[in-house]
């Protein structure tokens, strides 16, 4: 999906993406290197940037000289890329076709505000997108061809990447209506979904109804064995979708869906299979457990193990759910993964060998999101693993006073309890000059003053309280000092 960015926007988001990631100052020749470009075309982009995304974030620049970005409150990299996505042509075009196909070509240069030839030059550029995935825009009369369930999931992923999370784009199905008949039926097939995940299979039974209903159908698809019992379900339910959809509901839509979205018992080869992927999923996780020495109760193992089968059933059913327009599990996996690195670590190398036995991409292409499942389906895992690492000592001192120092400290304490182990400087900054290689016995000083002799790396200044951001950033620092204690073992 994001091939179809044009060459500003991708150097522009590559740009926003790198200093996001650093957060330290960097200059413009770092900057422009990075981006491939000149360090003119980069100042041209933070104009841009001031001009049009100034509401998203902003650009300081340090007294040396240095850049460095900060996201406004509610907004971060994957919003960023929505808002271009929303304003991108091609993507665009892609949305309104699922809506309005059939439309001449004249019709379309209209709807969009673009010539003829721009439209013509779209079409391609999707087309040459989306060839391995069997799916294209059809020019005689514009509309969506190709394999019909891929057709209908890919629209899954599309707008969970390009909107925001429970943003519905069909006018004519009642959003909360529907979402809860998809909860009933993936309740009674016993999966407990997650929101995102019960999001992407409404979006995508949603497509399915609509697609149907213009007259696209599966065309020589294999039954799964709970097909008969799915369509019985849905049956029972038809008048409740009927309330909640407003156009007739097309033939034989049970078995559209149950051929498209209910994919945990759809693509099974035989039971065989089935046993082996929940032995390999549980043998995965029992794994991980003995090497890391970590806890995972009885009862929450099996929500965790349904969780990675279903990545393996979705992949299996739809392997092109990695066309995003930005790997979120990628942005957040890459941070987390420095932060817990050992479990990285140890997930990548037992999927490594996971794949070479059963030769499915497990870990060339699931690796993030079955790092991302595992820390959020994993109870307190996040908990076991700060209690494992070294904590960082931090000595708070103060000029008004050890009250206020108490009061510094007991803000960390509050924040960090896991991470850092603190202590109060019990006199007065002019003694602490003559004492300054208490400073060896800590890795950061949190002080409320700039006092020139005691000017060190490990200086952390702060206000009169914390304020939001330096707590933020003292979280980072001390982040960044674990990860750091943790590569010297």
């Amino acid at each position: 999906m994001s091939n179809l960015l044009t060459k500003s926007e991708k150097r522009r988001l590559k740009i926003i993406d790198y200093l996001d990631r650093k957060k330290e100052p960097m200059t413009l020749e770092e900057i422009a290197n990075h981006a491939n470009t000149t360090t003119k075309t980069l100042q041209a982009d933070f104009k841009f940037f001031e001009e049009y995304w100034i509401d998203c974030f902003f650009i300081d620049i340090t007294k040396t000289g240095g850049y460095r970005l900060y996201f406004r409150q509610n907004h971060n990299m994957m919003s960023l890329y929505k808002r271009i996505a929303q304003e991108s042509p091609a993507l665009q075009f892609m949305e309104e076709l699922l809506f309005h196909p059939f439309l001449p070509i004249t019709e379309w240069t209209k709807k969009l505000y673009l010539s003829e030839s721009t439209l013509y030059r779209l079409v391609k550029q999707i087309n040459e997108n989306y060839t391995s995935l069997d799916f294209k825009v059809n020019t005689q009369g514009a509309y969506i061809d190709g394999k019909e369930s891929h057709v209908r999931l890919l629209y899954g992923t599309f707008f969970e990447q390009v909107y925001d999370f429970y943003y519905w784009p069909f006018e004519n199905i009642e959003k909360l209506g529907f979402i809860r008949l998809v909860k009933q039926m993936s309740n009674f097939l016993g999966r407990d979904l997650n929101d995102r995940l019960l999001y992407k299979i409404s979006i995508a039974s949603a497509t399915t109804l609509l697609r149907a209903h213009q007259g696209f159908y599966i065309k020589g698809y294999y039954k799964s064995p709970n097909e008969d019992e799915i369509v019985k379900q849905l049956t029972l339910v038809e008048e409740k979708v009927k309330q909640v959809v407003k156009f007739p509901l097309p033939p034989n839509w049970q078995q559209e869906i149950a051929r498209t979205v209910m994919f945990f018992d759809v693509g099974w080869d035989n039971e065989g299979e089935k046993k082996r992927i929940y032995q390999s999923a549980e043998d995965f996780v029992a794994s991980l457990q003995k090497k890391l020495k970590l806890n995972l109760l009885p009862e929450y193992k099996q929500p965790l193990i349904e969780r990675l089968v279903t990545i393996y059933t979705s992949y299996k059913s739809f392997p092109y759910f990695n066309d995003y327009l930005s790997s979120g599990n990628a942005i957040k996996t890459t941070r987390l993964s420095e932060q817990y690195r050992e479990l990285y670590e140890e997930v990548s190398k037992e999927l490594v060998l996971l794949e070479k036995k059963m030769i499915f991409p497990w870990h060339s292409q699931m690796a993030y999101r079955i790092f991302e499942t595992i820390l959020a389906e994993w109870r307190y895992l996040t908990i076991q693993l700060d209690h494992k690492k070294e904590s960082v000592k931090i000595l708070v001192v103060s000029s008004l006073g050890v009250s206020h120092a108490h009061s510094l400290k007991a803000r960390i304490d509050t924040a960090f309890s896991f991470k850092a182990i603190t202590q109060t400087y019990e006199k007065q900054i002019i003694d602490l000059l003559d004492e300054k290689e208490i400073f060896d016995e800590f890795d950061i000083v949190v002080i409320n003053v700039c006092v020139p002799e005691l000017l060190t790396e490990k200086e952390f200044h702060v206000d009169t309280m914390f304020s939001p951001r330096q707590l933020n950033e003292l979280g980072m620092k001390i982040d960044q000092l674990q990860i750091k204690k943790e590569l010297r073992k």
